[in-house]
């Protein structure tokens, strides 16, 4: 399924609310994450909000050095979400959950004379936004509920891949480990060469397929 409703309600006794930022590509190649996100959210107790007018984070934008589009959709995204009770706002692409919490900078450099009345918004509504930003590891490493859940065991290795704006950037590459020896059976072990990229860099392996 990539098409989803404004919200998923929780299953059992009630949490809190989240938000769920889907990701431009990711909406399209990474389906199966998206709907596993919000399953298990719902499976702890939580209640799942996707608002229909989030879109692209930006982050290809702005390092394209398309600062007024990328800001556009900053505001766009911030609108989106503006007005629901969440606790956090998960992302499942570390990337975009990067840019996401660096939608203040994102937001700063504009000062033409035609985007002064949105400067309320890069304020208090920009700063909420981005505190929230929470990768889905991160929180779920965390999260309460699994006393009530039961895992089926998994009795195989399990490599796991840190992209570089994750370890790096967002800091949160352990949480990936925690998680994932919540199931009975798993081999949780690093994939050699997590220290290394992993050469995508946004769009660039795109533009320089020969590299």
């Amino acid at each position: 399924m990539n098409r989803w409703h404004g919200g998923y309600p929780h299953i059992g006794s009630p949490r809190c609310e989240f938000g769920c930022f889907l990701c431009c590509i990711a909406r399209l190649t990474d389906v199966e994450t998206l709907n596993s996100t919000i399953f298990v959210l719902n499976q702890l107790g939580y209640t799942v909000h996707v608002p229909p007018m989030q879109t692209c984070c930006g982050a290809l934008h702005q390092h394209s050095g398309d600062v007024k589009i990328s800001a556009q959709l900053a505001r766009q995204n911030i609108k989106a979400f503006d007005g629901l009770d969440l606790r956090a706002i998960v992302s499942t692409a570390s990337g975009c959950g990067v840019q996401l919490t660096e939608y203040p900078l994102t937001l700063m450099p504009w000062s033409a004379e035609e985007d002064r009345s949105e400067q309320p918004l890069q304020g208090k509504l920009t700063g909420n936004f981005s505190a929230k930003v929470m990768d889905i590891s991160a929180f779920l490493a965390v999260a309460e509920g699994w006393d009530d859940v039961k895992l089926t065991p998994l009795p195989y290795k399990v490599l796991v891949h840190e992209p570089c704006s994750l370890r790096n950037v967002l800091h949160g590459a352990a949480h990936s480990y925690v998680l994932l020896a919540r199931i009975p059976g798993a081999e949780v072990t690093s994939l050699a060469g997590n220290d290394h990229l992993c050469d995508s860099a946004g769009k660039y392996f795109l533009a320089r397929p020969d590299m």
